[in-house]
């Protein structure tokens, strides 16, 4: 069965249901009392059970009735964010979204969202700017930027936030390494080794960098390449060692030439967070975007 809700019935199902008065809510579209006790009676009607107990001093909501105000409120509330969005665009909006995001997130996580965002909205453009979550939490904070994704949300307490995906650094060594048949390692124990990096204005280069002096050295750097998937064929030719995504050591890996080990250190574990001083205060674009790095228009 498939169910057909007039806006008009579900606005006037809400003040019914907050005033606890069918003439209440009635006088507040305003409709007369006969039209609107018509009105819920085919909405009963239409879905198969009593939603309000009718009683001398007023009415309430019956169980369904709760579940039934529950969402018409959030059917309204999606209707009216539509609209807006829509009324903006309708008009030839044009407008470029600053996203402030982490090496991992901009590589691994934002291609496949932000393909259907610009697949859906042409008139927008985004600009990815790759920066340390801390440095994005700071941004936001400061009013430089709108809306930033992190891989830890270290500092960011006193934004909102929501998580948008999961990702994991691993350890990508070459077939013969001495490693390679370890299924797991402390990345303490691979910093003896030389390894592959990339560029150093990479925020996931610099965080990896910054464990290491932790551990008391420097990375011992052979060769800085300009993508992780030139990273991985200089791992796979035997020049060295690096730390990948899992997601993209997964993508490049070869058959046989490289090994990936799992790095046991809790920060390798990555939760990719959207952060904004306040989500429901973002320009209309910005909100939209937001809904996509959600997954909630998939």
């Amino acid at each position: 069965m498939r169910l057909h809700y007039d806006f008009t019935d579900l606005r006037l199902f809400i003040h019914v249901a907050e005033s606890g008065s069918l003439t209440a809510g009635a006088s507040r579209l305003p409709l007369a009392l006969s039209a609107a006790s018509a009105r819920i009676q085919k909405l009963e009607s239409n879905v198969g059970c009593r939603l309000l107990w009718r009683e001398r001093e007023g009415v309430t909501l019956t169980p369904a009735g709760e579940v039934f105000l529950n969402h018409a409120r959030n059917l309204l509330q999606e209707a009216a964010t539509l609209h807006e969005a829509m009324g903006a665009f309708a008009e030839g909006y044009v407008t470029e979204i600053r996203l402030y995001a982490t090496t991992v997130a901009s590589t691994e996580f934002l291609p496949d969202a932000l393909s259907r965002f610009l697949s859906d909205f042409p008139e927008v453009t985004v600009e990815i700017i790759d920066r340390p979550s801390r440095d994005i939490v700071n941004s936001i904070a400061a009013g430089e930027v709108e809306l930033g994704i992190v891989d830890h949300s270290v500092g960011a307490e006193r934004l909102e936030r929501q998580i948008c995906a999961h990702n994991q650094l691993v350890l990508v060594v070459p077939k013969d390494h001495p490693t390679a048949a370890m299924s797991e390692i402390p990345f303490s124990a691979a910093l003896d080794y030389p390894f592959i990096g990339v560029h150093p204005a990479s925020a996931m280069q610099q965080f990896i960098e910054k464990v290491a002096r932790m551990h008391g050295t420097s990375l011992r750097l052979r060769v800085r390449a300009h993508s992780f998937e030139a990273v991985h064929l200089l791992i796979a030719k035997g020049v060295g060692i690096g730390v990948l995504p899992l997601s993209a050591a997964e993508r490049y890996r070869s058959q046989g030439t490289t090994q990936i080990i799992t790095l046991t250190d809790r920060w390798a574990k990555r939760t990719l967070t959207a952060c904004a001083r306040h989500f429901a205060s973002l320009p209309t674009a910005h909100r939209i975007l937001l809904q996509y790095l959600k997954g909630d228009s998939q």
